[in-house]
C-alpha cells in the first residue's frame, strides 16, 4: 500500500476501511456495536453504499492515472463531507427508525465523524497532491 496521503494511497486505505464498515453493516444486521452501544449503527443500506464506494475507490486507484485518482478523491471527499453534514442535522430516534429517506440512519456520533474525519482526509489529499503536482 502507498503512502495514505497520497490519491493512490489514500484509495487504497479508504477501500480497506470502507470494506470492513460495510462487513460489519452485515454482520450487525440494523443494529448497534455492542461493545459502542448506540454510538455507531449498522445499517444494511449503509453498507452496500460502503462496499460500492470501497470497490470504486480500489478499481480507481488501481486503473486511473494520477490525475484522474486526485479526482476521484475528491469526489469521496465531497461525498463524505456532504454525508457527514448531513447526519449532523438530522433528528435523533429509536434505533431501527431509518431515517435517511427511509433507508439508513446516519445521525449517530460515529456515523458523523467516520464521514466528516474521511472526507477531510480526502480533501486534504486532494489538496497536498494538487500543491505536489504544481511544484
Amino acid at each position: 500500500m502507498k503512502n495514505i496521503f497520497t490519491p493512490r494511497g489514500f484509495l487504497q486505505f479508504a477501500a480497506l476501511v470502507l470494506f470492513i464498515a460495510g462487513l460489519l453493516s452485515f454482520v450487525f444486521r440494523n443494529g448497534v456495536l455492542p461493545i459502542a452501544g448506540e454510538f455507531w449503527w449498522f445499517d444494511v443500506v449503509e453498507g452496500y453504499v460502503h462496499l460500492f464506494v470501497a470497490m470504486v475507490a480500489l478499481l480507481g486507484s488501481l486503473v486511473l492515472s494520477d490525475k484522474h485518482a486526485r479526482w476521484l478523491v475528491l469526489l469521496i471527499g465531497i461525498g463524505a463531507i456532504l454525508t457527514g453534514l448531513f447526519g449532523l442535522f438530522l433528528p435523533n430516534g429509536p434505533i431501527g427508525t431509518l431515517n435517511t429517506f427511509g433507508l439508513a440512519n446516519l445521525e449517530s456520533p460515529a456515523d458523523n465523524v467516520f464521514h466528516l474525519g474521511g472526507g477531510i482526509w480526502a480533501l486534504y489529499v486532494f489538496y497536498a497532491s494538487r500543491l505536489q503536482s504544481a511544484a
